[in-house]
């Protein structure tokens, strides 16, 4: 029998260097987002004034918006008409049945220190607001 050969080992390859990693650069550092503008704060709406009792037959003041709300009304109810020549000074159109379904304010836009009158069947003369 004849000898074989003996198969010639391979021989290792070297095994490649490594690459070196680049070095990272440093990251540039996040640049702050500008804040959005700030919003002008609301100016606070002005608030109505509290509403205010009135007896039925008596003059008042107060200002505008100012809800009324009517004290002594005869059990037969009472209707407010508008007096000839005078502005109505309610935010309702006349004539208002008391007790009132709805709220009765004084007007909005109506100028200070001017006095408004107006009839009540129930009692026995006008009655008149002086807006504040």
């Amino acid at each position: 029998m004849a000898k074989r050969k003996a198969k010639a080992k391979a021989k290792p390859k070297p095994k490649a260097k490594p690459k070196p990693k680049p070095k990272s650069k440093p990251k540039a550092k996040a640049k702050p987002k500008p804040k959005a503008k700030a919003k002008p704060k609301a100016k606070p709406r002005p608030q109505n004034p509290p509403p205010i009792s009135v007896p039925i037959c008596s003059n008042f003041s107060a200002p505008a918006d100012t809800e009324i709300q009517w004290v002594g009304i005869p059990p037969t109810g009472c209707v407010l008409t508008q007096e000839a020549g005078s502005p109505w000074p309610f935010n309702v159109d006349p004539p208002i049945n008391l007790p009132a379904p709805s709220t009765v304010s004084i007007k909005i836009g109506l100028p200070p220190g001017t006095t408004y009158c107006f009839l009540a069947s129930c009692c026995d003369r006008p009655i008149c607001v002086t807006l504040l």
